[in-house]
């Protein structure tokens, strides 16, 4: 059996704004907290490239219920299309917070996207090419 990589991740909350104390007067921290979570999912994208990894497993809580946004989504597919490039599968298995569990995607998720269900076991194959 062959040796491969992978990442497993869990609660990125894409689009969620970071809350820190006394912020409302810092507009740089405002836009760093804005933005932490899509910059923290491209370090990730970016380990899997690098590392020349087979899947990133997203273990819940991919985005924030409150917070999921049109913009969220389409960054979310929009980073699963350049990993699709890569050869790099995601597959997700939603959290508590994660509405794709409840009303489905925005935008058509690519190929190299698996949502896991969560009524049924389920396995899926990892193919080394």
């Amino acid at each position: 059996m062959a040796n491969f990589r992978f990442i497993h991740a869990a609660d990125i909350h894409l689009g969620s704004f970071l809350h820190i104390d006394g912020i409302e007067a810092h507009s740089k921290l405002q836009e760093l907290s804005r933005a932490a979570t899509y910059r923290a999912f491209d370090k990730i994208c970016q380990v899997a490239v690098r590392s020349n990894a087979k899947f990133i497993l997203i273990a819940g809580d991919l985005y924030d219920k409150e917070a999921r946004s049109v913009h969220a989504n389409r960054y979310f597919v929009d980073s699963c299309k350049k990993l699709q490039r890569e050869k790099i599968q995601v597959l997700i298995i939603a959290g508590n917070h994660d509405p794709i569990k409840e009303h489905g995607e925005i935008f058509e998720l690519p190929e190299n996207v698996y949502i896991f269900r969560s009524d049924i076991p389920e396995m899926i194959m990892v193919k080394d090419e």
